[in-house]
């Protein structure tokens, strides 16, 4: 095994041993750059006061054009029955429900739930069909 292979899988096995919830990890190299994408099963186990990639299975998505700031919120579980929200304020994301979603973003407690909120459609990508 060659220095750049062991480095890759240091860093790979040190992710996945730190890791406070259950994750998922990829690696991509490209010819100069190698990162490393780890993508939280579920977005309710996700850390909690850091920037994450998580994923929520099934969208459950609502938006609300009468309340203040028009927001949409997706979660995890119908409401109340959640245990994670994505809220975007100011625009209609409806179309995400009954999606799988990844999401990234700045994870905090909103009401004693996680919660992002996501700045662009940049944040939010589709699942990959495998």
């Amino acid at each position: 095994m060659n220095k750049r292979s062991f480095s890759i899988l240091i860093v790979f096995i040190s992710i996945w041993a730190l890791s406070p919830a259950k994750m998922t990890e990829t690696l991509r190299i490209n010819s100069s750059v190698q990162t490393v994408e780890t993508v939280i099963e579920e977005c309710s186990n996700a850390p909690i006061g850091e920037n994450v990639t998580c994923k929520i299975s099934k969208a459950y998505c609502s938006y609300k054009p009468k309340v203040k700031g028009q927001p949409t919120f997706c979660n995890d579980a119908p409401y109340p029955s959640n245990d994670f929200t994505l809220l975007i304020w100011g625009k209609d994301w409806s179309k995400y429900n009954g999606k799988c979603l990844i999401v990234t973003g700045y994870n905090h407690l909103y009401k004693g739930k996680p919660e992002i909120e996501a700045t662009s459609e940049k944040d939010v990508k589709l699942c990959s069909k495998k």
